[in-house]
């Protein structure tokens, strides 16, 4: 019997395997080095979207913009993790975006393997055009009332948008935009809705998003510092939308094996 559940352990590894991602379904051809990164604070004008192309989000250009806030913080950050892109992330962002309605997604739980809890930035605007530079610099603008020495927030500010943005360990981004009708609870019409899930989710009570000191010198073993500071890892980093193999089952398949060779 111990045997039939070794022999399913590893038959669900081999349904599970990693598999190999093309252009046609993925963004795996996405590069640290493909981004031009600018090592400072201002982000560069985004392209904007009309109404009808809103739900075709540009995954580089939104990597691109959380990259260059994130390298860009003052004071540096000694330990602050690449961000890629991520479709489970995204596709549970578009989901939510798609119910057009206000507040955060209650279900954050738990998003695909490694992610037990997911951290999420919402935009909403009744411009005729989906501009990722507007969202995403909206979110960074809240740093000119957040001091990260203190970790406090101006009274009466929001400040958790800019904060999961630069969570230095949160280093994947996937996120959804839908044009509503009406957004419910909010009584905003004829609106744009912008959904970005990060995981692992950030904004944890009673610490900083990042360590301060010299970029990158707090980065992980077999990390590298790329892209003005930001600490890169070629696994990490990959931007496969693909199946993965969640490490819990990897441990009991191993135990397994073991118990019954011993």
């Amino acid at each position: 019997m111990f045997s039939v559940l070794l022999w399913v352990c590893f038959a669900t590894l081999f349904i599970l395997r990693p598999t190999t991602c093309t252009k046609e379904t993925s963004s795996c051809d996405l590069k640290v080095e493909d981004v031009d990164l600018v090592a400072s604070s201002a982000l560069g004008q985004g392209r904007s979207r009309s109404r009808r192309d809103v739900d075709d989000i540009d995954y580089h250009e939104v990597v691109h913009l959380h990259n260059q806030v994130r390298a860009g913080v003052a004071p540096s950050a000694s330990n602050m993790k690449y961000m890629s892109w991520d479709e489970g992330l995204a596709e549970k962002a578009q989901e939510f975006a798609e119910q057009c309605k206000g507040g955060h997604n209650p279900d954050l739980d738990y998003i695909g393997p490694g992610f037990t809890t997911v951290g999420e930035n919402i935009y909403m605007t009744t411009a005729p055009e989906l501009n990722w530079f507007d969202a995403v610099g909206r979110w960074a603008d809240e740093v000119a009332d957040y001091d990260i020495y203190n970790d406090t927030c101006k009274e009466g500010k929001a400040c958790g948008h800019y904060t999961q943005v630069v969570w230095a360990d949160s280093y994947k981004v996937g996120c959804g935009a839908t044009e509503c009708d009406s957004v419910e609870g909010t009584g905003m019409t004829d609106a744009i809705l912008v959904v970005c899930n990060y995981g692992p989710r950030g904004n944890f009570v009673g610490r900083k998003p990042y360590m301060l000191g010299e970029r990158c010198a707090e980065c992980r073993q077999g990390d590298n510092c790329s892209m003005g500071g930001l600490c890169s890892n070629p696994f990490r980093d990959s931007s496969c939308a693909c199946v993965s193999v969640h490490p819990l089952l990897l441990m009991v398949c191993a135990v397994m094996g073991l118990l019954l060779w011993a």
